[in-house]
């Protein structure tokens, strides 16, 4: 991959004077230019930056008191749902309850606790899909943020056989 970005267009892109003036939400663009840098600009943006790792410290933080936030929100909503389905099947108990219903009322009834049943399992459903997203995306984010900082800074990275290769194999490393 030829790097095609240089410090003047890192920084326009940035909309700041130089690198001293990046903050914490031009930090997450910094990062995503990272592999079109050349390495060079890349080590002088850092090295103009000394709070860089602190600042992706305190994103981190940030994400994690997001993710607490959409948790604890997403755990209301789902009891909330949950609550809703329990006052249903407690409704459809005490009717089932009554000696003088028909069998045909009963076999209804019967049907709506399975369908309420059926809602239950895909709030449950929903909500692992939710987690495994959340999740996905925090785990890529780190990951992609780590593999993209150490190779662009010279370090040897394999990712699945994949890392620094000889001079000769640069059209084809995914890193460089």
């Amino acid at each position: 991959m030829t790097r095609t970005l240089s410090e003047k267009k890192v920084l326009k892109a940035l909309d700041i004077p130089d690198f001293r003036h990046m903050t914490k939400d031009k930090v997450v663009e910094f990062a995503s230019m990272l592999p079109r840098m050349d390495p060079e600009v890349a080590k002088a943006a850092l090295a103009q930056f000394p709070e860089y790792a602190q600042t992706m410290k305190d994103l981190a933080q940030t994400y994690r008191e997001e993710v607490s936030e959409a948790a604890t929100s997403n755990e209301k909503s789902v009891q909330e749902n949950y609550a809703v389905c329990n006052r249903i099947l407690d409704s459809i108990d005490r009717q089932l309850s009554d000696p003088n219903i028909t069998s045909e009322e009963r076999a209804s009834l019967n049907g709506l606790m399975l369908e309420v049943a059926d809602r239950a399992a895909a709030i449950d459903e929903n909500n692992k899909k939710w987690w495994l997203k959340v999740l996905g995306i925090g785990a890529t984010v780190v990951s992609v943020t780590g593999v993209v900082l150490a190779a662009v800074l010279g370090n040897n990275v394999n990712v699945n056989g994949i890392g620094n290769q000889s001079d000769d194999d640069d059209d084809h490393n995914l890193l460089s």
